[in-house]
């Protein structure tokens, strides 16, 4: 059934499956495409999409064979999506369920939130910068990153866009029709399960259960760490930059064509920030500074037709975050120093709502449904994540989170009720995901 560009609006394909032949890898017994849960000896995970069991060091891939690259198994005994698992999950907890499913103890007693590990680390293809964090609706994560194949010698090395989701253990998805070579991290957004789009250099794909779909052509390329926001209407968005005008243009998906939102704004490469929330939408940038030999920032809304000024604010970096109520929430890297400061800005005013300690940029802020404010970055090489109640940032048992060499990527997911925050962060060689549940 030939699929059309109407992905992009949401339309579904529909695949069907045929059952396979049957399979022998490192099963206890012989199984079938069929059989469910694959019956997979001690220290062995089962692949959730071909049934074939994997050993730890494997990533499961979509739709494809078992050895294609790197970590993605858990230990033994790791359930599946949404089952509990029996004996040492992957965070070492007896009785630990794995994503999407509740955290449980002795006799089915939920336990106190702590970090665990969402699936091995991926390690192959190898990560070359930080990961980018998705969820769909139903909590499932999903990870976007730039990898090298090869990775060496230098002359040689490339990097290629790497997508994977979470379903048990990971699997990395086709990259039919993904851009070969990238340069920038891919963003990545999920709206439906099983359809996530990606944004890179080479313009905004869409997954259509089989392969990538390209959108049209965007108008000029994205701006340095470009992100994807849709409107009330289920518009996409992102941000251009023209770098011989040096100008930024917000631009949305609409009628098979991109559209100007607002016109071309003065700003430099970096430190674009879109956020849409109900009918709000707002922007944060930077400029050149007219009094000093550095940059401005800059935070814009849109008022239906122009991207009013909003505030001007100092600083090397900038993230933002908005709700449907249109409170603004921005982190502000002090430029002299290793701290940033937390902003509200609400009934037009500004209240700062703290200082933190950051070796990295600004820290990445991130609002769950019902408007609780997350934040996540580095403290000397160690991730740390925060939660704003009363007025006051409460630590989440960050230490036992571990060690970063990027800023993590965070998403907030709402499970029967309870908020679960997600941190995606590269850790050595590969791609780590933890959540706090």
């Amino acid at each position: 059934m030939p699929i059309s560009r109407a992905v992009f609006l949401g339309v579904r394909a529909i695949g069907v499956a045929s059952p396979g032949a049957w399979l022998v890898v490192a099963c206890v017994s012989p199984i079938s495409l069929e059989n469910r849960p694959c019956p997979c000896a001690a220290d062995y995970v089962c692949c959730d999409s071909t049934r074939i069991c994997l050993r730890p060091g494997q990533v499961c891939p979509i739709g494809g064979g078992a050895g294609a690259g790197g970590a993605g198994a858990g230990g033994a005994g790791a359930g599946d999506a949404g089952r509990p698992g029996s004996g040492a999950g992957e965070g070492g907890d007896a009785g630990e369920g794995e994503a999407g499913g509740a955290s449980t103890g002795v006799a089915g007693a939920r336990s106190e939130p702590a970090w665990r590990a969402v699936g091995a680390d991926l390690e192959l293809p190898q990560p070359t910068n930080a990961p980018n964090l998705a969820l769909d609706a139903e909590g499932t994560p999903y990870v976007a990153f730039r990898a090298c194949d090869p990775c060496g010698p230098p002359a040689q090395a490339t990097n290629k866009p790497v997508v994977a989701r979470y379903a048990g253990v990971w699997e990395t998805m086709p990259s039919t029709g993904l851009p070969e070579l990238i340069k920038m991290s891919p963003a990545i957004r999920v709206d439906e399960p099983g359809r996530p789009v990606v944004l890179t250099e080479q313009g905004v794909h869409a997954f259509d259960g089989e392969r990538w779909l390209p959108a049209p052509e965007l108008p000029s390329p994205p701006s340095e760490e470009a992100r994807l926001q849709r409107d009330a209407e289920g518009r996409l968005h992102t941000t251009v930059y023209d770098g011989t005008l040096g100008e930024l243009q917000v631009v949305r998906l609409a009628n098979s064509s991109w559209q100007n939102v607002g016109a071309a704004i003065p700003a430099d490469a970096a430190n674009a920030r879109l956020h849409l929330a109900g009918a709000f939408a707002y922007l944060a940038h930077s400029r050149r500074s007219d009094l000093s030999d550095g940059s401005e920032l800059v935070v814009r809304r849109f008022d239906g037709v122009a991207w009013e000024l909003v505030s001007t604010l100092e600083g090397t970096a900038l993230e933002l975050a908005l709700s449907s109520a249109g409170t603004v929430y921005v982190a502000v890297k002090d430029p002299l120093g290793d701290s940033a400061r937390i902003l509200r800005y609400e009934a037009d005013e500004w209240t700062e709502l703290g200082v933190q300690p950051v070796s990295f940029s600004a820290p990445r802020l991130e609002l769950a449904g019902q408007g609780t404010l997350y934040m996540t970055h580095v403290v000397g090489n160690f991730v740390t994540v925060l939660r704003l109640d009363g007025g006051r940032f409460g630590d989440l048992d960050s230490a036992e989170i571990g060690q970063a060499i990027s800023l993590p990527a965070l998403a907030i997911a709402e499970l029967e009720g309870a908020e679960v925050p997600y941190v995606a962060f590269l850790s050595g060689a590969g791609v780590r995901v933890r959540k706090y549940e």
